[in-house]
């Protein structure tokens, strides 16, 4: 039986030209979708799992892990994760296109950090006035949380569109984030409901420009905290994975 035959050269290259002018229209949803997926091939060569880089209210508040306020957020284990959540992004590019790149920076910062301040609070309530101590046990990882604010935000700029549902029924387009959220938890159990939930809140206040407080010097500020606290969580991780290994292979060194 004859191989398939390979795409015609001038496709290949029509295919190749798309992608940089993809690329070039959508700048920054380009480097993060990219460094997601760095991180996840750092993750995977180090062999990292939940506990280590997880967002977790035990971890974070009594030993004042803070740093995995941003790792958690750009950390994926399962690859299934991390390519549903990249093509997510990528799916919603075109508010880099209408809002700019600077908007889409500062608001993304927001999206990746507030959110999981709020889910942490949530927690707190859950297990001191609840008695829910598993709380203590779930470590959440991903982007999905700033994702769903994204979703959010589209879908308050098309709130007169209709989603069609399995050809039965219509239901307004800003219904859609919570729409997806009951559908991922379906799929996924163990999903961060919690986190997802606190992004769609702030999709919220985005859409409904509460957040005019939110200034460029803050927005400086939040910046760099989430990259000191990202470069700290890396040493971390890096230099506990270096002792493991080091007590693995010479276990008898002082």
């Amino acid at each position: 039986s004859r191989g398939a035959k390979p795409a015609p050269l001038h496709y290949q290259i029509e295919m190749v030209s798309t992608f940089f002018v993809e690329a070039l229209a959508f700048p920054l949803s380009s480097v993060l979708s990219t460094f997601l997926v760095v991180i996840w091939v750092a993750i995977t060569i180090k062999k990292l799992d939940y506990p280590d880089l997880g967002l977790n209210y035990k971890k974070i508040i009594d030993e004042k892990e803070i740093w995995r306020i941003t790792t958690s957020a750009l950390s994926h284990i399962n690859f299934l994760h991390l390519a549903f959540n990249v093509s997510s992004l990528w799916a919603c590019r075109n508010i880099e296109f209408m809002f700019g790149t600077v908007f889409y920076l500062e608001n993304f910062i927001i999206l990746l950090v507030l959110p999981l301040i709020v889910s942490l609070f949530i927690t707190y309530v859950l297990i001191t006035y609840f008695g829910n101590e598993t709380q203590n046990q779930v470590f959440a990882l991903g982007t999905s949380a700033a994702i769903f604010g994204w979703m959010t935000l589209l879908s308050q700029l098309n709130t007169t569109n209709t989603l069609n549902v399995l050809n039965t029924f219509e239901v307004p387009i800003s219904f859609a984030p919570f729409g997806s959220l009951f559908l991922i938890q379906l799929i996924f159990p163990n999903a961060g409901f919690i986190q997802h939930l606190a992004g769609i809140m702030f999709g919220y206040i985005i859409s409904w420009s509460l957040h005019s407080w939110f200034n460029h010097f803050l927005f400086g500020v939040s910046l760099l905290f989430a990259g000191l606290a990202t470069w700290s969580g890396i040493k971390m991780v890096w230099r506990s994975c270096g002792s493991e290994m080091k007590n693995k292979f010479f276990p008898n060194q002082e």
